[in-house]
This record gives C-alpha cells, sequence and structure tokens, in this order.
C-alpha cells in the first residue's frame, strides 16, 4: 500500500508526529515514517513488518491499549501518558492517536505518537515550583510577622525589666534594714521560704529576672535588625568577624541542640570589604544553619573561620556532615532545587544567597564528601580604603 506510493510516503516523513499503520487484530506494524525511526528507535530501511508489541513496556500497556481500540469501535482512539518502549531497552511517554481506516480492502488502525517526556518533567517542574513558592511567600509572610510579635514582646518586657531593676533596689534597701532587727527570728516562714534562706535567695531570683528579660530584650532587637529591610542606597564597610559574631548569636540556641562541637577561628585584625551587612547576616546565619541541619548526630562538629590573603577576604563554613551528592553538586545554587523537600526546604536559600554573594563582586564555592561532610567558602574583595579592626 503506501510502501508502493513514494508520494504518501513522503509526505508522511514529514509530518512531526511518529505515524504507525497497525494491522488492529494481530498488532502487525505495516508502515511506519521517518519520525517513527527516530522516536522508537527503529530500522530506516523499514522494508519488513514488525510487531508493534515489541514496544509494550509490560503486559498491563498491552492490554490497556487492545481494550481501548476494541471498546471504540469505529470511533477515535486517544491515550494520554501511554509508556513504550524505544529499542532496545530504553522508554518514552507518549500520547496517541489513532483511528481505523479501511482501504484496499483491509482494515488498519492509523495512529499517530507523540513524545510527551518533556511536556510531563516540565508540567512535574511547575507544580513543584509553584508548591514552593508557596512555602516561600507563607516563610516571608512569616518573618513579617516574627517582626511584629518581636516589636510586641519588646514593650511588656521592657516593663519587666525596669520594674526587675527597681524591685532588685527596693529589695536591697529593705534586706540591710532588716538585718538589723536582731528581733526577728531567722525561722520565720518568708513566701514559703524561711527568713535566713530568703535573704539569700530573693537577691538572686531577682538578678535571674533581670537577666532573662534583659537576654529577650537583646534576641528581640536582634530579630528586629534581622527582618529590618536592606537599605540599597549606599554600602557600607561590612567586617566577617562582626558578621560571624552576630549570626553565631542568632543561631546560639540552634547550634547548642545540634552539636557539641561548635568552633571559631577568626583572624585578627580582618580587613573589611563594602556591601550590605544584613545581608552577608542572612548568608552566614543560612549557611550556618545548613551545615547544622547536615550533622548525623551531635558528636559532629561545625567550624567557621575568616582570614584574609592577597586583596580578598574569607569566610568558610565546614561541618561533619552527611555530604553533598555528586549529581546534586553543580546544582545547589540553582532556584527551587533542594534535596531536603520533604523537610520542607524550599530551594531558595542557597539560590538567594549565591546572587547576594555575586552583587557584592565576591564568589561562593561548595566542596563535599558524602559521607564526610562540606565546607561552604565566601570571598569578597577588600575595601581599599582604611583597614577594618576585625575581633
Amino acid at each position: 500500500m503506501i510502501l508502493n506510493n513514494p508520494l504518501l510516503a513522503g509526505i508522511l516523513d514529514q509530518h512531526y508526529d511518529a505515524i504507525l499503520f497497525l494491522d488492529p487484530v494481530s498488532l502487525d506494524c505495516v508502515y511506519y515514517n521517518y519520525p517513527a525511526c527516530m522516536l522508537f528507535n527503529l530500522d530506516r530501511e523499514r522494508k519488513a513488518v514488525f510487531p508493534f508489541r515489541q514496544l509494550f513496556t509490560d503486559t498491563q500497556s498491552e492490554q490497556l491499549f487492545m481494550e481501548t481500540i476494541q471498546g471504540a469501535g469505529g470511533e477515535s482512539i486517544l491515550l494520554d501518558r501511554f509508556p513504550l518502549r524505544k529499542l532496545p531497552d530504553q522508554s518514552v511517554v507518549c500520547g496517541i492517536k489513532g483511528k481505523r481506516l479501511r482501504f484496499d480492502g483491509h482494515s488498519w488502525l492509523f495512529c499517530t505518537f507523540r513524545d510527551v517526556s518533556e511536556r510531563i518533567r516540565l508540567e512535574e517542574r511547575e507544580r513543584v515550583m509553584q508548591a514552593q513558592l508557596i512555602h516561600a511567600n507563607k516563610m516571608t509572610s512569616l518573618g513579617t510577622m516574627a517582626s511584629g510579635v518581636a516589636h510586641e514582646i519588646n514593650n511588656p518586657n521592657n516593663y519587666i525589666l525596669s520594674n526587675a531593676q527597681m524591685v532588685a533596689d527596693v529589695w536591697n534597701d529593705l534586706a540591710t534594714l532588716l538585718a538589723d532587727q536582731s528581733c526577728i527570728d531567722p525561722d520565720t516562714i518568708v513566701g514559703g521560704l524561711n527568713y535566713g534562706e530568703a535573704l539569700t535567695l530573693v537577691p538572686r531570683l531577682l538578678s535571674g529576672i533581670v537577666e532573662g528579660a534583659g537576654r529577650i530584650n537583646a534576641i528581640v532587637s536582634r530579630m528586629k535588625k534581622y527582618a529590618r529591610p536592606v537599605q540599597q542606597e549606599n554600602r557600607d564597610r561590612v567586617n566577617l568577624n562582626r558578621v560571624v559574631e552576630f549570626a553565631v548569636s542568632m543561631l546560639e540556641r540552634e547550634i547548642r541542640k545540634r552539636t557539641e562541637h561548635f568552633s571559631q577561628e577568626l583572624e585578627e585584625n580582618l580587613p573589611d570589604f563594602l556591601g550590605y551587612e544584613e545581608q552577608i547576616e542572612q548568608v552566614l546565619i543560612n549557611l550556618i544553619h545548613n551545615a547544622l541541619q547536615a550533622l548525623h548526630d551531635v558528636g559532629a562538629g561545625v567550624k567557621v573561620a575568616t582570614r584574609s590573603f592577597d586583596d580578598q577576604v574569607e569566610v568558610s563554613v565546614a561541618d561533619e556532615g552527611v555530604g553533598i551528592p555528586e549529581d546534586a553538586r553543580s546544582r545547589i545554587f540553582e532556584p527551587f532545587f533542594t534535596t531536603k523537600q520533604e523537610k520542607g526546604g524550599t530551594g531558595l536559600g542557597l539560590y538567594i544567597s549565591y546572587e547576594i554573594v555575586r552583587e557584592h563582586g565576591g564568589e561562593m564555592r561548595v566542596e563535599s564528601r558524602l559521607g564526610k561532610g562540606t565546607v561552604m567558602t565566601l570571598r569578597f574583595p577588600i575595601y581599599e580604603g582604611e583597614q577594618g579592626t576585625g575581633t
């Protein structure tokens, strides 16, 4: 039939989709065009009939194909995302359209096949990106809310702090007066304590309240500073030692929870570089947090170090964690790529950090060995003016 009609065969070879003519009973393929050769890796000479059944991936897909043909009768068939084999041992997902045709006294099944593997991959990627964008938006909203909560906490905490200090001063004066009253029995019960114990314990309790309120104040101050929008007008001098100390203070609780071996090695008199300190703090917090999450137990450590050389300053965050798989190493700076999706990872942290470092004229490097750990290194050009006074 078509093989004996060069004009028709030539027209079908120019078609975008793979085209096969099948016997609807035996499923033998009597003709296929050139795109079908490419799609299924078939013989380009096309001189012999071949069994289409050899392209099914399993008996279930063959059964589904046959039931679809039989159920359609003389109507068109449509199969979306249908798995087939690409000879000899690969696979491809196809969208299939088919219709029974009758000519030369025979009934044939005319089918077109289009590779939809890339479309499926893009749809899945879009679905994941949409979910991650929703999550990222939630995190942004949470950050805004946290900043507002920090402001609300600050007011009553300042009230507690000032009152506690006043009560402490009052108690000190009262304790001095009461100590002169020899008629007071040391075993007198005051608030469940005998008088002698109260004289010793109450100052410690008040001191603890003042210290605790002060710590809350410091935490709130750091939260508000971290959440504050960056003023983009002018860059200022940034000292990496100061940035590291801030980042460590923000993650103090997480550090104590995750490891017993956290260390800092900060070079004295480290030179400054020009940039936005809040943004670099954001990067360091992200890198240290990632390092802590990579640890398999509290016996593994994290080390943060700074140094200068030539015309650059450097900070590194080294962990003794699980390491990064080789196939993921080249993609960790891509937006929305994450190896921690099941843990709520958005794939934006390292991407944003990379962009911040790049906008500062710096570079970010990663070295990792699976099961051994990871070292993330940031480098920035030294400010050529007066040298910094790093701590």
